[in-house]
Order: structure tokens, then sequence, then C-alpha cells
């Protein structure tokens, strides 16, 4: 097998490639890797070839460290036929590997952390995980992304897909609509103002939980960059008030809500803006052909009292297909590897710290 680095004029020939797999992510588009370039990060695009085919991609992003180490990430990749044959995979990994350490030399590479985006239970019953072991990945119990989610089937016709949902979830639908709350599709590049006025719903929502919400310049920048034909904003009102809004990506034939934030008043709770949101967001997708909606992120059935577990309960309640991901997998490429993981640790119980403060604050 041959690898090759994509170059910039290859871009549309790189995004038809991912959106091909039955399991591609947003996170593996060109578009996503120039979102994350910057200061600390660059973007590595790398295609495997069999007799001059392409059978796989890997996007790559570089995050420079103190004392020039790197550490390489594909989120929600690399692209492959994760299910397909052993023998395919672990080739196609093992090339990907040799490259990476060819270039290694003198960028003091840490390793590189890899997310599969098939299905935990498949990946067990084709032994993905000796495959991995083989080629020295190691397993690492700390995903970037979420590592579950609901995906809402977008094929079905509209009533069979309002009839799929919870009977608490029909009941707000159409309590919303009773109650007059509006819902605007905003895809204009120019209207800055209506991303910032989402972006503090974000803020609010984060506070409200607990975590870290993306700052106003990576908001911008996702809108900039995904735009005009991968994201629309959209917002609900109740006459002069907003509610909620939704930054929504779309790529092949997927859509992906990715950042969501609403506000909590007692004289407005009863207008129930988050349900009719999503359900216009549902149908406007699927007149536009889309065929599946990631609702991107639910916690874990075995955690018990996780920080999304009340969002968790709203998005279940559209009643998408669970899925668990088969985790994160790490391929180390330096004995310093493994005091990185003691320094991360390290720093993930300092946030965790922070997290309390900032929600015992909120307060």
């Amino acid at each position: 097998m041959e690898v090759k680095e994509f170059l910039s004029e290859q871009r549309k020939e790189w995004n038809e490639f991912i959106a091909a797999n039955s399991l591609f992510n947003v996170l593996q588009s060109w578009e996503w890797g120039e979102i994350k370039k910057g200061k600390n990060w660059e973007a590595l695009r790398l295609g495997v070839y069999r007799e001059n085919k392409q059978v796989a991609a890997a996007q790559i992003l570089i995050k420079k460290l103190p004392f020039n180490f790197r550490i390489l990430y594909s989120p929600y990749g690399p692209v492959i036929n994760w299910e397909g044959s052993q023998s395919d995979t672990g080739e196609i990994l093992k090339s990907i590997k040799e490259y990476l350490v060819k270039i290694s030399k003198n960028k003091r590479f840490l390793f590189w952390k890899i997310e599969p985006t098939i299905k935990k239970d498949e990946a067990d019953k084709l032994n993905l995980p000796d495959v991995l072991n083989k080629i020295g990945f190691k397993k690492n119990n700390k995903s970037i992304q979420p590592g579950n989610t609901s995906i809402v089937d977008l094929t079905r016709s509209e009533e069979d897909i309002l009839k799929s949902f919870d009977k608490d979830t029909r009941y707000s639908i159409k309590r919303a609509e009773r109650e007059n709350t509006e819902i605007k599709k905003i895809i204009s590049l120019s209207d800055i103002d209506s991303l910032k006025s989402v972006h503090n719903l974000c803020l609010i929502t984060a506070k409200r939980g607990g975590f870290i919400s993306r700052t106003w310049k990576e908001i911008e920048k996702v809108w900039e960059t995904m735009a005009p034909d991968h994201v629309r904003l959209y917002q609900a009102w109740f006459k002069e008030n907003l509610l909620a809004g939704v930054i929504v990506l779309t790529f092949g034939e997927k859509g992906y809500l990715l950042y969501a934030g609403s506000i909590r008043d007692k004289e407005l709770n009863n207008k129930f803006p988050n349900y009719l949101l999503y359900w216009e967001i549902i149908k406007d997708l699927k007149k536009e052909g889309y065929k599946k909606l990631d609702l991107w992120g639910i916690a874990p059935k075995a955690i018990i009292n996780h920080p999304w577990s009340k969002i968790s309960l709203f998005k279940k309640g559209f009643r998408g297909e669970e899925i668990e991901y088969f985790g994160a997998y790490d391929l180390p490429f330096s004995p310093l590897y493994f005091f990185y993981l003691i320094a991360d640790n390290l720093r993930m119980k300092m946030n965790n710290c922070r997290k309390i403060i900032i929600k015992l604050i909120s307060r």
C-alpha cells in the first residue's frame, strides 16, 4: 500500500472520498481541518492507496506542545472500511504508522490518537481490539469526542418520524406550536449578530451545566469556514424573546447538531422551544434530502449523574438510534507518552475542580 499526503487543490477529491464512506463524520471533512488550524495546530491529510485506488483517509490534527513535542489526533477517524476484513484494516493502519514514523524523526511525535466511528459491539465481533494491539495501539478510556450519540433516521416519512418520538416529546412539540413559538433559519454569512446571540445562549447553557463552551472566535471560525454549504443557524423565538438556538453542520448525507443553547425563564417555560426547534430542523433536513441527523453526544448508560444526563433525556425523546462508539486508541511513538498520560490525568483533575467551582459560583 502507498500513503500520499493530500494537497490544498485536492480538497474536493478528499471530501468526496470521506462522504462516500458509510461511517464518515464531519470532523474528518477538509473544512474541519481548516477550522482547527491555527497557532498550535496544523492539519495533515493522508490517503492510503492499493493499486492506485484509494482505500482509506486519515485527517490528522497535529498539536504543538512545549519543547517541540507534538501529539497527533484523528477526531472520529481515520476513515476506513472498519467493517471489512481484519487483514485489510491492519494493513491500512500499518501503512499509516510507517508513514508517520518516517516523517516523525525531527518532529518529536509522542503518539497518534484515533477514535473510530464503528459501534463498539461490532468492533468487538470483528476483534478490532486485537488488530489494533498487534500494531501497537493502546486502549485509552478517555475519548475527546462524545463516546455515545443518538442518530435520527430521516429516510422515513415525516408522519412516521413524529410517531416514533416519545409521547412527552410529541406533546411538547404540539404545545410549542399552540403557544406560537417561532423558528427562524439563518444561512446568511453576514448575519453575525444572530450568530453572536446563539453563542451567548451556548455560554449560558454551559455555565448552567458546569462545563466549558466554545469561545466566540472558535464559533465564528466554524461559521466562516463551513459556509455557505455546510452550516446553518436555527433560532426559537416567542415574540421578541430569543429562547433557544442551534448551529447545525451538514456534510454528505448527514446533519450534525453540534452547538446548542437556551435560556431558562419561569414565564417562558411553557413555550417548549427546544422541542419545536429540533423538530423543525429534522423536517428541514429531510426535505433537503439528508438521510441522518446526529444529535451529537448523549450520556453513557453506565454513568449515573453524568453532566449530560438532563440534555440526554431530552435528546432520547426523539428516539434516534443510540450508538456507543468503539472508543479511543493511542499509538505511542515515544517512551515519553506514558509521562504525558500522567501529566494529562493531573490536568483533567484540575479541570474537574474548576468545573465544580464554576457550578457552585453559578448557583
